[in-house]
């Protein structure tokens, strides 16, 4: 058993720390936020954490009903574990926090784990409904094996795993270069051109969903129609 540390302090902010500060939680609330998970899911995208924390961690939420664990009949039959109404209150402390980092986020080092779903985080959390407020664009993606869609319906954004139904565009990349444009590291142009970006579909409606999906604007204009 690990002993759980407290501020001991009669304020709201300590006592949140006290219950989601510890180290790997908010990792944890992360993945889950994307998607409900498996034991196993988790402990692969948390590498560094360990079966035994992560069974900790994991009894801990569930204990403060953050989260619950249920069976999901699809793609098959499997316990997961998923955010409880109470733990998806953290999504905007959390978006909040995932958009003050990205500031600080620099070329990923080699030794650093990646997963093209940690930018959909970012995606989520940059969003400004107002520069989508007359589109309605959905795509479909490919990276690294993992498939997802964005669609964006008059400024409302939806990012779900899975294929789309009826996408008006498919792009198959890797998550370095999907990574670099939503940073803005790479110009949304040049990684077409070159072929990083395989378009299947309207290549007009991939370059308007990241004009306003990437972080920085200015790098991912495109003569491209």
């Amino acid at each position: 058993m690990i002993k759980k540390r407290s501020y001991q302090q009669y304020c709201p902010l300590a006592t949140g720390l006290d219950i989601i500060g510890q180290r790997w939680t908010l990792l944890i609330i992360r993945e889950l936020l994307i998607a409900p998970k498996r034991y196993k899911a988790l402990l692969e995208n948390l590498p560094g954490m360990g079966t035994n924390l992560l069974a900790e961690r994991l009894k801990t939420l569930m204990n403060l009903d953050l989260i619950e664990q249920i069976v999901q009949l699809t793609p098959r039959v499997s316990k997961v574990y998923q955010l409880t109404d109470l733990g998806q209150e953290l999504e905007k402390p959390v978006l909040a926090l995932t958009q003050w980092g990205s500031q600080f986020l620099k070329k990923k080092q080699p030794k650093f784990l990646f997963r093209p779903e940690w930018v959909l985080i970012l995606i989520k959390a940059a969003f400004k409904p107002q520069k989508a407020a007359y589109l309605n664009i959905c795509c479909e993606w490919h990276v690294d094996g993992l498939i997802f869609y964005i669609r964006v319906d008059e400024g409302r954004l939806e990012i779900k795993l899975g294929a789309a139904e009826n996408p008006m565009a498919t792009v198959k990349t890797d998550g370095e270069n999907f990574s670099a444009v939503v940073l803005g590291q790479s110009r949304l142009k040049d990684t077409i051109v070159n072929g990083a970006f395989k378009i299947t579909g309207s290549g007009l409606a991939v370059v308007r969903i990241m004009q306003i999906l990437c972080i920085k604007d200015s790098r991912t204009q495109s003569e491209i129609a």
